[in-house]
């Protein structure tokens, strides 16, 4: 496979992802796990967060539901690495929050590493005061405050 080969690849599960976002997040770990690696990061720097594992990828994926009746992500721009197994894009939620019936205006920029046509690292920038219509999560508040 070429490099390019396997950028192109590598972009498919994210597309996959945010499309299917809801789908995916329904078949549970066994679904979830298709696209992640067991050891996969997932990190928000503005939040100070950072969870490791499988089962914390499997909380996040599934909190989306409770979250937003509606979430896809839109304008999705990839700007390809030197590795092709890394990816920078940008993209445009497509959301609606479940508990006000807002739309979610979110802008993202992320950084994606892929082993083996997985996910094992994301690293998640966003428009922080857009986070205001999600409902109070004092353990996010709590690791920003520390």
């Amino acid at each position: 496979m070429t490099d390019n080969e396997k950028r192109e690849k590598n972009k498919a599960v994210l597309r996959r992802l945010y499309d299917h976002m809801m789908e995916i997040a329904a078949g549970g770990r066994e679904e979830i796990s298709k696209i992640f690696t067991d050891d996969c990061v997932m990190e928000l720097p503005h939040l100070n967060a950072k969870q490791a594992g499988l089962d914390a990828m499997v909380a996040g994926v599934q909190s989306v539901p409770r979250n937003f009746s509606h979430y896809r992500l839109k304008s999705m721009t990839f700007h390809d690495c030197v590795d092709p197994d890394e990816l920078i894009y940008e993209a445009e939620a497509d959301a609606v929050f479940r508990h006000t019936g807002q739309p979610y205006l979110q802008r993202y920029i992320n950084i994606i590493n892929f082993r083996n046509g997985k996910i094992c690292r994301n690293v998640e920038y966003m428009n922080m005061n857009l986070l205001g219509g999600f409902p109070p999560q004092p353990q996010q508040a709590q690791k920003a405050s520390q």
